[in-house]
């Protein structure tokens, strides 16, 4: 109200100066004496400058207080709006709804895809098996046909015999026999001495082999082909039977205590009541494999395949690397 009252009255005063100035221009013209304008016109423009001053402050004021409103508004409406983003983060965080509207249907059905992919190569391999059975068996009997064959010592039958192995002779001595032996038609090798010899043939099949019993300890058979090969409580340990392939294989009660198996087939294979102990299973195959009573202490199932695998019940085991 003070400055309403103050500003009227600077108004006025202008507004009376220039009154004053106008008459005053008049009485000198009049009268010949310039100072009947002098005075009048100085205060009017005093009074002018006054005003344009009070002016000027008033609008700076204003500018100061609307920059000031604008400012208060805009950090109102980011606080607003940081506060609306922050409920949100927090209600996403503490209800499900957002895993709950998820549709994984699309990801389950490209791991089924996956599934079958996996699974096409793996029928294959088992038909490729079953032909170089086939083919075994017709050699065999080539072999037979030609004499290549050890008879009994009547040679009436026709059946081969299996020649000893001399137990303390040199690894390579032992398994050239072997395989002597093996291309002579002989295929039962039950309680057959041939620890530490390596018998690395990867494009041998040694179908239907009978190692039962036998002493293979510390031998080397990477990447054989064992499939359907009998080896029932034979000792195998540490043996190297890294990437073979020992499908359908019966290992019932074989000692694999420190066995590499890594990257090996067992597929379908009978491990029922084996000693694993410390072996080294990483990425084998154990799809539909028999484990029931098998010790596993200690072994390695660092990403083995293990789908419909009987494994024990009350055994941990360590995926350990």
């Amino acid at each position: 109200m003070s400055e309403k009252r103050s500003d009227h009255w600077l108004d006025t005063v202008e507004g009376l100066s220039l009154v004053g100035a106008v008459l005053g221009t008049g009485a000198g013209f009049a009268f010949q004496q310039i100072t009947y304008v002098a005075a009048p016109v100085t205060l009017a423009l005093v009074m002018n400058f006054v005003n344009r001053q009070r002016h000027q402050d008033r609008m700076q004021q204003q500018t100061i207080a609307r920059i000031a409103e604008s400012r208060l508004a805009v950090e109102r409406q980011v606080e607003l709006q940081v506060q609306d983003l922050r409920e949100e983060t927090l209600s996403n965080t503490a209800t499900p709804m957002a895993m709950a509207s998820f549709d994984i249907a699309p990801l389950e059905t490209q791991v089924q895809a996956l599934q079958a992919n996996v699974e096409r190569p793996m029928a294959a391999v088992s038909s490729l098996e079953g032909q170089m059975k086939d083919l075994a068996a017709q050699i065999a009997a080539i072999a037979a046909q030609s004499g290549r064959h050890l008879v009994d010592a009547n040679g009436s039958n026709g059946a081969t015999e299996i020649l000893p192995l001399p137990g303390d002779g040199a690894a390579g001595d032992r398994a050239n026999q072997f395989w002597q032996q093996y291309e002579s038609g002989v295929r039962s090798f039950v309680g057959i001495d041939l620890a530490g010899v390596d018998l690395t043939e990867p494009e041998i099949y040694l179908d239907g082999i009978d190692f039962s019993e036998a002493n293979l300890e510390d031998a080397v058979l990477t990447a054989m082909n064992l499939g359907e090969a009998t080896l029932a409580r034979s000792n195998l340990r540490g043996v190297k039977l890294d990437n073979a392939n020992l499908a359908h294989a019966d290992l019932t009660e074989a000692k694999l205590v420190d066995a590499n198996l890594r990257g090996a087939n067992l597929r379908g294979a009978n491990l029922e009541r084996a000693d694993l102990q410390n072996a080294d299973l990483a990425y084998a195959d154990l799809t539909h494999a028999k484990l029931q009573g098998a010790k596993l202490d200690n072994a390695n199932f660092y990403r083995t395949r293990q789908v419909g695998t009987e494994m024990p019940t009350a055994v941990a085991i360590a995926q350990r690397v």
